[in-house]
């Protein structure tokens, strides 16, 4: 499966509920975002060199979320169940996303913003 469509399976909430728009840009690297007029909520990856953050812009400014700081249990239970050899053999992705989604989940508050972003 694709790393679009486990991302979009896990976080299709923010679309359906919240209505962001979807967005991938290919371009050293890949970047997955959620947008709406007050800002975005966007994933950079690339593979290559074992670079990935998570990244809010709302209001001029931008935060980078440390997901580790928000579930260092299950962040930390995660990359120690695979590690080594694991890592070769199988496909993570979907464990990964299931934590972050998670995550997003949880940081959506009362008021209707995700770190900051305002989703409504």
């Amino acid at each position: 499966m694709k790393t679009e469509t486990i991302i979009r399976n896990h976080l299709s909430f923010l679309e359906n509920d919240f209505g962001l728009v979807f967005e991938l840009i290919k371009d050293k690297g890949s970047t997955y975002s959620y947008k709406n007029e007050y800002g975005k909520f966007e994933y950079y990856e690339w593979m290559q060199f074992g670079e990935s953050r998570f990244t809010i812009y709302f209001d001029n400014e931008c935060r980078t979320i440390n997901m580790i700081n928000e579930a260092p249990k299950d962040i930390g239970k995660y990359n120690h169940e695979f590690k080594g050899m694991k890592v070769l053999f199988k496909d993570r992705r979907e464990q990964y996303w299931q934590i972050i989604e998670t995550i997003v989940r949880k940081n959506i508050n009362d008021s209707g913003t995700l770190f900051g972003l305002k989703l409504k």
